[in-house]
């Protein structure tokens, strides 16, 4: 008897169902929970540390508990040592499809790479002249 494939949506429908059926057994231990709630504390709490390179860039908070179960699933979360939810498009909202999760060092490594770029702006103005 062949052993059915689950595909990610399976996986993230069954999660979802389970936590709609049983609920949250300690929501500050949900990671799932939590990972929202940081996103939406960045994004609309004036007070948070990291309100200024969220929220006041516009960052918009478009993305739902559902959501972030099915990234989980989808970009195998669950495999990582210490993933971390990343945006594709840095100036774009926490949506579903411009989120994903990577490593901690890679996002890490990324956040580096784009202060680095984003340093020194040079407008209208040749490098080597």
């Amino acid at each position: 008897m062949k052993k059915r494939q689950e595909t990610w949506e399976y996986q993230a429908n069954s999660i979802i169902k389970q936590r709609n059926r049983f609920g949250s057994i300690c929501k500050t231990k949900d990671r799932f929970y939590y990972l929202l709630i940081s996103i939406r504390q960045r994004c609309i709490n004036i007070n948070h540390f990291a309100y200024k390179w969220y929220g006041e860039r516009g960052i918009g908070f478009l993305i739902t508990i559902e959501d972030i179960i099915r990234l989980w699933c989808r970009d195998k979360a669950y495999l990582m040592k210490s993933p971390t939810i990343d945006r594709k498009d840095n100036n774009g909202h926490y949506t579903f499809l411009n989120c994903r999760f990577i490593e901690r060092s890679e996002n890490s490594r990324k956040s580096q790479k784009e202060r680095k770029f984003n340093q020194y702006p040079v407008k209208n103005k040749l490098l080597n002249s």
